[in-house]
């Protein structure tokens, strides 16, 4: 049974409680409130004062407020509801019926196993899984409702509110209760114990703004259903009313006010800039869905003034004396017109030619005309000289227009009539005004998958890199031809990329050594990466018995910028192919595990363009911009590429050097280049589309996609996945074969810190001991000689810094450092990538050790004895080699040329050199091995071949 703490205030006699369990309190003012000592703090002269009426304290000292409650709390040492239940006693408060925590699971459970109720919440209401857990909503599946269970002070609870999020019943029952619990209360009651708070008309519309981390709380039966003995609750508070925009909402929030600010509420009546034709009955849902953001809220708090009684109406905007910290994403939201605001970003184009607008004015006329006094000018001193601030946006009058439009403008800026013909306008200083596209600059705490945003902006100055971050001020305005919303920016100062500055504490660094192994050896990385991989297969991508997909995945996000092999420096940063069949987890473990990290973005590059993916020159109105595209932006951080199979190989095959190299160029018309030092994650279908178990060998479709050998080459790794190698059931259910849920203790908050750990690293920190060092050298040795080059995924020359780059993510992952910023690359490491490549190589569906084995069967010759032999019965041997050599390919009527043979004897010759791995067959010819051309070098080179004398061959051929 619950207390009902409103029915406990209710009797509570305000002047008596205070004297009794404060003596020394002052008589009651004219307007009920006492003065006396706050037990919050050590009280030397009375700071604190209560109101007999609504049972509410403020302290003026320590800014502590609540309700008579809170008080005798804090003044006995006692939890909250055992002060209740005391004085409940005193005062005769009966309590009220509770609901059973069993039947709150069963509802919470059934929500738990309904995806489609899961994915209502997530895209109508914006909650997440964690928001469903923490607050226990469930699901009546018989009623097909949502339920809300509300708790009292006590954290009893007293009803289940039912709403119908399906929309599948009556509007007018849109929310219900549980039979004979409808007792009004405060969702959730916790957030009384703040002294900020957010009102809103809707548990769910509450429960989406604590899930951004604002204190909100709403009427448990909406907006109109507000209990007067609320209002001591509130009293003393720092309030904002965020109903709905409707008419209902704006009266109701409005009347909501009043008796706050009557009770001593510093009350905030917010207005939601959203467009009531697309959203009549628009909330604070959709201002976040809009594209609003938690500081965009913030900056509306901060904007909007005090609620005052004598307001009949809400206030229309913010203040104007105020600057805005923004994200680029709603920096020319309807929210900032013509306010100042400040935000980070990265210019990502840029117009290759600057406009040029005056900067000081001044006027030469007569001012003798009959309406020189209507003249801006004529009031004016002589000399007088107009500056154009540069966040004045009338800048944006002048740009972009002829010059009689220009002098137009001009005028109008000063105020000179048009009818003035005596006026001249005269300019010695001028702006140069650059056209921009900036975007949102990657915070380091931030997810680069969200939507980064993007502003058209003028900044005036000169001198802005393409790709280069900025701390940008100014102001949003309008384009004056098409109305489009633009940003004025006045000022651009450089800004150190959030990388640099990533400084985690030692209590955090000391947290994420849960990812460290119990000890340095190949073992105990295993158990340590087996026990990660299946917390991150049970309680984040859902796609199960693939764990080599998920640590290719994971390691590429793991990798480091630069790593030092010995004397030589090299490219940290990991760039993998997932290849293979559809349905297999490749793009869910990559879109969940980049929600997982909060980190990276994602990009479909079926139909993207060079210029979308590397950059280039581009044009809008005429007029050539420079524009990085998406890998060079995302610099030092990571791009999953999906759908390579639909991009052009032309495309592709444009990306090489900048994957090698790490520099993105632009070399058109006007030459720039920028950092493209991006981890990358390629995944995509077979581009034939075939299934992977119809080719020879799955390596095969690598090759297949990029087209180029060389590209492939710049693979450090490649996993092809079938789907015949795992049932498809079993890829995406656990309940049968899993069994108990698996503790989630790799949380995204510690995942997404060793990640931003890693890639802070510079190449400074990045140490590999020495016998990693030789351990790297002997591992590539290994591989080079168990897998083919013919497929360049192994390739001799460069195979040691691949496996030196995949050993550093491995330490990375497993947090191998001995002062938190060293990463220390162990020789454990490179044994556990050595395995690890060896395992997905000689895997069915990859099957490159096959591919390599019969490669290397193919290019050694069979019998070379047999060969020279066959070569020397020729009628003209030393012609034939000559030939062979000189040739890049071979035919049957060549090889009748130079050897003297035909009909069945060269087709014979020509069958013996291709059965003894001497030539391969490429379509309508045949190419030497390079075996059987170093077997010609040494007979072209040993005198052995003598021609024999002609007229004997002559008529050893006519006979």
């Amino acid at each position: 049974m619950a207390i009902d703490v409103k029915d406990v205030l209710d009797k509570l006699e305000g002047q008596g409680f205070l004297r009794k369990y404060f003596p020394e309190a002052e008589p009651p003012n004219a307007n009920g409130w006492m003065k006396f000592k706050c037990p919050f703090h050590a009280d030397t002269n009375p700071s604190a004062t209560f109101n007999v009426d609504t049972k509410g304290f403020k302290c003026f000292a320590c800014n502590k407020t609540g309700s008579a409650i809170d008080l005798l709390a804090e003044a006995t040492k006692k939890p909250r509801h055992l002060v209740v239940e005391l004085l409940a006693r005193e005062l005769g408060v009966s309590s009220s019926k509770t609901i059973s925590g069993e039947l709150i699971e069963q509802y919470h459970a059934a929500l738990r196993l309904n995806a489609e109720v899961l994915k209502a919440l997530e895209v109508k209401k914006g909650l997440s899984i964690e928001s469903v857990v923490r607050w226990r909503l469930g699901w009546n599946a018989k009623l097909r409702r949502l339920t809300i269970p509300i708790r009292d002070e006590a954290g009893n609870i007293i009803n289940i509110r039912q709403y119908d999020l399906l929309k599948i019943h009556d509007t007018k029952s849109k929310m219900t209760n549980l039979g004979g619990h409808g007792a009004l209360s405060l969702f959730p009651i916790e957030a009384l114990r703040q002294d900020s708070v957010i009102v809103t008309e809707g548990e769910l519309k509450a429960l989406h703004l604590i899930q951004l981390g604002f204190n909100a709380v709403s009427p448990s039966g909406g907006a109109n259903s507000w209990d007067s003995r609320w209002d001591a609750l509130l009293a003393a508070k720092d309030v904002q009313v965020a109903y709905d925009i409707d008419d209902t909402g704006v009266a109701r929030g409005r009347g909501l006010a009043r008796r706050l600010h009557k009770h001593g509420a510093k009350v905030k009546l917010l207005t939601l800039p959203l467009d009531k034709g697309k959203h009549p009955h628009g909330d604070v849902i959709d201002y976040f869905m809009e594209g609003y953001g938690v500081q965009d809220l913030r900056n509306l708090i901060l904007g909007t003034p005090l609620y005052e009684p004598s307001e009949d109406a809400a206030p229309s905007g913010l203040r104007d004396d105020l600057t805005y910290e923004v994200a680029v994403a709603s920096a020319t939201k309807a929210q900032y017109y013509m306010r100042k605001i400040r935000f980070n970003g990265v210019v990502s184009s840029k117009d290759t030619a600057p406009y040029l607008v005056p900067s000081e004015l001044r006027v030469r006329c007569s001012r003798d005309q009959e309406y020189c006094s209507d003249c801006g000018v004529y009031a004016a001193p002589l000399d007088c000289c107009w500056e154009m601030e540069k966040d004045d946006l009338a800048l944006l009058e002048l740009i972009d227009v002829d010059a009689k439009r220009q002098r137009q403008a001009l005028r109008e800026i000063i105020g000179v009539p048009m009818k003035c013909s005596s006026c001249k306008i005269l300019s010695d200083e001028a702006y140069n005004i650059e056209e921009t596209r900036v975007v949102g600059q990657l915070g380091a705490t931030e997810a680069s998958g969200l939507e980064r945003g993007e502003v058209h902006s003028y900044s005036v100055g000169h001198g802005l890199e393409p790709n280069a971050s900025y701390r940008f001020s100014g102001r949003v305005g309008v384009m004056p031809k098409s109305q489009h919303a633009t940003c004025l920016i006045s000022m651009a100062e450089p800004n150190v990329d959030n990388l640099s500055t990533f400084s985690p504490t030692f209590e955090e660094l000391k947290e994420l050594e849960i990812f460290r192994p119990a000890e340095w050896s190949l073992s105990g990385i295993q158990q340590k990466l087996d026990e990660l991989y299946n917390d991150l297969e049970h309680n984040v991508t859902h796609i199960y018995r693939r764990r080599p997909l998920h640590a290719l995945m994971d390691l590429a996000w793991h990798s480091v910028i630069e790593v030092r092999l010995g004397n030589q420096l090299a490219k940290g940063w990991l760039d993998v192919l997932v290849i293979g069949d559809s349905g297999q987890g490749k793009s869910e473990t990559a879109n969940q595990l980049k929600h997982h990290y909060g980190l990276g973005e994602r990009v479909d590059i079926k139909t993207s363009s060079v210029a979308g993916i590397k950059g280039g020159l581009q044009k809008f109105q005429d007029r050539w911009f420079i524009t990085w595209g998406t890998i060079p932006l995302n610099d030092r951080r990571l791009v999953i590429l999906e759908e390579a199979k639909g991009c052009p190989i032309e495309v592709l095959q444009s990306l090489t050097d900048m994957r090698s190299s790490g520099i993105a160029e632009i070399g058109k018309i006007e030459h720039s280049r920028t950092n493209a030092r991006t981890r990358l994650i390629w995944i995509s279908n077979p581009r034939s589309d075939r299934g992977v178990m119809t080719y020879n060998y799955g390596v095969e479709t690598v090759r297949e996609l990029m087209g180029s050998l060389e590209d492939v080459r710049r693979f450090d790794a490649a996993l092809v996945v079938a789907s015949n190698e795992v049932n498809s059931d079993m890829i995406n259910d656990a309940t049968r074969l899993h069994g108990a849920p698996v503790p989630h203790l790799f949380t995204s908050m510690l995942c997404q810190r060793l990640v931003l750990w890693a890639w802070s690293r510079e190449s400074s920190h990045v140490i590999f001991k020495k016998d990693a060092e030789k351990a790297c050298l002997t591992t590539a040795k290994l591989l080079a000689e168990k897998f083919s080059s013919a497929i360049p995924l192994v390739e001799p020359a460069d195979q040691r810094f691949k496996v030196a780059r995949l050993a550093a993510a491995v330490a990375a992952r497993t947090f191998s450092t001995d002062d938190g910023e060293k990463l220390m690359i162990r020789s454990c490491h490179v044994e556990w990538v050595e395995k690890f490549l060896i395992d997905i190589y000689s895997m069915r569906a990859t099957a490159y050790h096959e591919f390599s084995a019969v490669e290397k069967a193919d290019t050694t010759l069979v019998a070379p004895d047999e060969i020279r032999e066959a070569i020397h019965s020729t009628l003209f041997p030393k012609d034939t080699v000559t030939g062979l050599l000189k040739a890049a390919e071979v035919k049957l009527t060549d090889l009748e040329d130079w050897s003297g043979f035909s009909g069945d004897q060269v087709k014979g010759l020509l069958s013996l050199l291709v059965r003894r791995n001497a030539l391969k067959r490429r379509s309508y010819a045949y190419v030497k091995t390079s075996a059987f051309i170093e077997l010609l070098k040494k007979m072209d080179s040993n005198g052995a071949l003598q021609a024999p004398p002609v007229y004997e061959k002559e008529t050893k051929r006519a006979y």
